[in-house]
C-alpha cells in the first residue's frame, strides 16, 4: 500500500478521537485513513421498557443491566420476550471485556474475560437472553430479534441504527427504539469498543494522486457530512457533524441517546498484526465452546491462551 503518512499527519487529530492512532503501522507510518468509525451501544425498546415499568438510566453498570434484563423478560414459547439479546459474535464478550479492562486481545492472557463470560452464561441460564446454541443453530439475526420486539435490549454496533430506521420507513418494524451507553463496570465510566473503516491506495496505482484527493475528502469534514446523512458514524466528528447525524428522520435524539454517541473511550475491537486473523479464529472457536457449555469458562480461556501462544 502507498505510504500516506504526510497526509495523515495534516489531519486535526482532535476531530478523530483515538481513531487515527489505530491506523499507525511500521512505527509511525500511515497507509490508510478512516472515513467511518462504528462503535457499540445499547439499543432498547421503549415500549417494552414502559410496559415493564423499567427506566433506562443515563449510564448503567453490568449489574443494573442484568437486573433490567430480568425485569424485561416475559412470556414463554413463541410469545417469549427476552430482556436482552446477545449475538453469537465473540466480540460481544471478548472485545468489550478487553476495552473495559484495558487488555490487548493479541496478548495471550485472557483471565479478564471470565467475569463477562460468567455473567452471560448466568443470564442465559436464567432465560433472560436466548440460548447461545439456539441462536447459532437457527441462524438468528440480531435485526430480527430486536425489530420484531423479541428482545427488549441489544448491545450492538452503531451500524444497526441505519438498519432500524430503514426497516421502520419500509414498514417492516413498529419498534420505538433509542440507544444508551453500553453497560460499565463502574457507573462513572464510559468505555466501549469499535472498529474504524478506511481507504488505502495500491502502491502501484496509476491514479495515486486522484485516489489521495478522494481519501482526504472522504475522511475529512465534507465526506463526514455525507456519511452522517445516511446514518453512518463518520470517523471525523465535531458538533456540526453530530447535528447532521441526529437530524436524520427516525434517529433518536433524546439526551441518553446523545450521551451514548459520545463515549469517553472507544477501544479497538481487534488490534492489527500479522497474526490477527488467526487469533480471531481461535478466540471465536473457543468462545463457541464456552457458550454452548462444551468447556468451562476457565478451560476455554486456558485453551485460548495456549493456542495463541503457539502463534508467537
Amino acid at each position: 500500500m502507498l505510504d500516506i503518512t504526510a497526509d495523515a499527519k495534516k489531519l486535526i487529530s482532535g476531530q478523530y478521537g483515538d481513531v487515527i492512532k489505530t491506523y499507525k503501522a511500521d512505527g509511525d507510518k500511515y497507509f490508510a485513513l478512516p472515513y467511518r468509525n462504528d462503535f457499540w451501544v445499547t439499543y432498547y425498546n421503549k415500549d417494552l421498557f414502559k410496559k415493564a415499568g423499567v427506566t433506562m438510566p443515563e449510564t448503567m453498570t453490568w449489574d443494573q443491566y442484568e437486573e433490567m434484563a430480568k425485569k424485561l423478560t416475559s412470556g414463554s414459547g413463541s410469545s417469549k420476550v427476552y430482556g436482552t439479546y446477545q449475538h453469537i459474535w465473540r466480540s460481544t464478550i471478548q472485545a468489550i471485556a478487553g476495552a473495559q479492562t484495558g487488555h490487548n486481545l493479541l496478548k495471550p492472557s485472557y483471565s479478564f474475560m471470565a467475569p463477562y463470560y460468567n455473567r452471560a452464561l448466568a443470564m442465559q441460564k436464567a432465560g433472560d437472553q436466548m440460548n447461545y446454541g439456539t441462536a447459532k443453530s437457527t441462524q438468528t439475526t440480531y435485526t430480527a430479534q430486536f425489530q420484531t420486539g423479541k428482545a427488549a435490549m441489544m448491545v450492538m454496533g452503531t451500524w444497526a441504527m441505519a438498519a432500524n430506521i430503514q426497516a421502520k420507513e419500509k414498514g417492516e418494524t413498529k419498534v420505538d427504539w433509542a440507544i444508551a451507553p453500553v453497560p460499565q463496570n463502574k457507573s462513572d465510566e464510559s468505555i466501549t469498543f469499535g472498529s474504524p473503516t478506511g481507504f488505502a491506495i495500491n502502491k502501484n496505482s496509476k491514479h495515486a494522486d486522484a485516489a489521495k484527493k478522494f481519501i482526504k475528502w472522504a475522511s475529512g469534514k465534507k465526506g463526514a457530512a455525507i456519511v452522517a446523512k445516511v446514518g453512518v458514524v463518520p470517523a471525523y466528528r465535531d458538533d456540526a457533524i453530530n447535528k447532521i447525524y441526529f437530524a436524520d428522520k427516525g434517529m433518536p435524539s433524546d439526551s441518553i441517546s446523545k450521551t451514548a454517541f459520545e463515549p469517553k473511550k472507544v477501544g479497538i475491537e481487534m488490534p492489527q498484526s500479522k497474526s490477527s486473523a488467526q487469533i480471531d479464529k481461535i478466540l471465536q472457536e473457543e468462545h463457541d465452546l464456552i457458550m454452548i457449555g462444551d468447556k468451562s469458562v476457565n478451560q476455554g480461556i486456558k485453551e485460548m491462551e495456549s493456542r495463541v501462544k503457539e502463534l508467537q
